[in-house]
């Protein structure tokens, strides 16, 4: 079973880099209004729960086995780190997705300093999902110390993200209250991602 749990662990990285991808092509696919890029990126969600489908028969197949007691433990700290990876995807493609496609139907646009807002903390969300897939795959302690760390510097550019939000609600713009609400949303699934 020793073997088998490294077999997991190799195969967890794929999961965490396609999970990245999306996040990394989501923004700018929001950015260019254009529903055939955004929900292209929602679709990569169908590999995600493929590999997800096959790491969790995988596990299952192997907790049936005779196991000590720390390779049951391992097994359910995998499926967790699966589990929470198969999250992570679907929040881009169903939440994510969705304010995208909100904002092109109602043709609005993100402005570059929010973009940039936003990006940076997608930077670190990124990072964190780096490091985290590093912490589980190499049992590395430092990679989930750092992930641990970066609770603060996520938290404060969530917080810089709505407050931004909240003075461009006082701006004169026709279609302010729409743009309001999609970027506030984006912010609250970019930190639920983290968490």
């Amino acid at each position: 079973p020793s073997v088998a749990l490294d077999v997991v662990r190799r195969e967890l990285p794929q999961l965490g880099d396609e999970i990245g991808k999306m996040l990394a092509e989501i923004l700018p696919a929001i950015y260019s209004g254009d529903r055939a890029r955004i929900e292209a990126v929602g679709a990569r969600d169908v590999f995600v729960d493929e590999q997800y489908a096959e790491l969790v028969t995988y596990l299952g197949k192997l907790s049936a086995r005779s196991l000590s007691p720390a390779e049951s433990n391992e097994i359910s700290h995998l499926l967790a780190v699966a589990n929470d990876l198969e999250s992570m995807g679907d929040v881009v493609e169903t939440n994510l997705v969705t304010v995208g496609l909100k904002l092109a139907d109602a043709g609005v646009g993100v402005s570059d300093e929010t973009q940039g807002v936003l990006n940076r903390l997608m930077e670190e969300v990124l990072k964190a999902l780096r490091l985290a897939t590093i912490a589980v795959v190499e049992q590395d302690r430092d990679a989930a110390e750092e992930v641990i760390k970066m609770k603060t510097d996520v938290w404060e550019l969530a917080n810089q993200a709505e407050v931004h939000e909240s003075a461009r609600l006082a701006a004169e713009e026709p279609n302010r209250l729409v743009a309001y609400t999609s970027e506030v949303e984006i912010v609250a699934r970019l930190r639920r991602i983290y968490y």
